[in-house]
């Protein structure tokens, strides 16, 4: 197994505050291990939503609401399933795993400023 590293740019149009965008890139199947988030001067009412698309299903990876501080590379996490296809729940002992991702990776952003690029995601795979 082996990295690959990915990054997606948003570009943000609308009014301050209220300018929003999106934007993708394809990938392969794999686990995500890292995640970085640049914020570009904007303000600290933007919304980063990051979902992965995979075979018509949808799942969102992380949420970031009224943020504009970056985020270093960090791991992400989730919730395993069990043996009867029960999400594990969160706690203590909750046994959390890396996303599993492939297809679509989609970062939409909202309630910022108009830039380009507004927001910078990286994240690196584990393929």
């Amino acid at each position: 197994m082996g990295t690959r590293a990915y990054s997606v740019e948003v570009t943000t149009t609308g009014g301050a505050g209220v300018a929003a965008g999106a934007g993708s890139v394809g990938i392969p199947h794999g686990k995500l291990v890292g995640v970085q988030v640049d914020y570009k001067g904007m303000p600290a009412t933007t919304d980063v939503t990051l979902k992965c698309k995979t075979g018509g299903v949808e799942k969102t990876l992380l949420t970031l609401t009224d943020k504009n501080t970056d985020i270093p590379l960090q791991t992400i996490h989730e919730a395993g399933l069990d043996s009867l296809g029960v999400a594990v729940a969160a706690g203590k002992n909750a046994e959390l795993v890396d996303p599993v991702v492939g297809g679509q990776l989609t970062v939409d952003v909202a309630q910022a400023d108009a830039g380009a690029p507004a927001v910078v995601v990286s994240f690196v795979l584990e393929v």
